[in-house]
């Protein structure tokens, strides 16, 4: 029947043979009905066949934009994206001169050999691997500390209301903006708050769920979201 033109009845009558609460999909690993949907393929015109592949091409371009809008909006949705204050000055001295970048050791030899460069190299990796586990988990232990703080000032209070969040800010921020250590402003002091208290908030569920020792055992996850 490959040759002629399906109809609805033909289809129907074809699609009798199969038990009704198959699925399409357990019906596509029988090699009857793939070649069923070929035949019925093949028998469309050349025109109709333009039609079905450009059905098929246009949903997968609309899948695809909607893969990218997705990506897109999580992209748009972070700002303040910037350097750390710190290494802002030092960005520009490596911007000039990338060598500086690389100069971990003072007195190094510029004219040392591609081994001996790969050694130190390796070296440096290897420690700034080391250290961002460590400052990792000291990092969740600093927040929890940050959340263990608010509930103490909100008497035990374990939802972080507005409430709570100004009792916070209002014992902590005179202190730290008077601080000369510190050199940052109200509005980036009380958002480092939020985000350390409600990361805090996270790892104490995971703490009472599991232990203390899950702050040195669990993977590094997001602390912004």
């Amino acid at each position: 029947m490959s040759t002629d033109r399906y109809t609805v009845g033909s289809l129907i009558q074809q699609l009798e043979n199969y038990d009704e609460r198959q699925t399409l999909e357990s019906l596509l690993e029988r090699e009857e009905f793939t070649s069923l949907l070929h035949g019925i393929y093949t028998s469309l015109s050349a025109e109709s066949k333009s039609t079905a592949q450009e059905m098929f091409r246009k949903t997968n371009v609309t899948k695809k934009k909607r893969t990218k809008s997705t990506a897109l909006v999580i992209i748009l949705g972070i700002h303040n994206i910037a350097l750390p204050p710190s290494i802002q000055t030092q960005y520009q001295i490596w911007k000039e001169n990338p060598s500086q970048l690389w100069r971990a050791l003072d007195g190094q030899n510029s004219e040392q050999s591609i081994e001996v460069a790969a050694i130190e190299a390796y070296l440096v990796a290897q420690h700034l691997r080391l250290r961002q586990v460590y400052n990792v988990i000291l990092w969740r232990f600093y927040v929890s500390f940050f959340y263990q703080l608010a509930l103490l000032l909100g008497h035990g209070q374990k939802v972080m209301t507005n409430n709570l969040h100004n009792i916070l800010y209002e014992r902590l921020v005179k202190a730290i903006t008077q601080s000369k250590k510190i050199n940052d402003d109200i509005t980036v002091i009380k958002a480092n708050l939020q985000l350390w208290v409600a990361a805090g908030a996270r790892y104490n569920k995971i703490c009472t769920a599991l232990d203390k020792g899950a702050l040195f055992l669990i993977p590094q996850i997001p602390d912004d979201v």
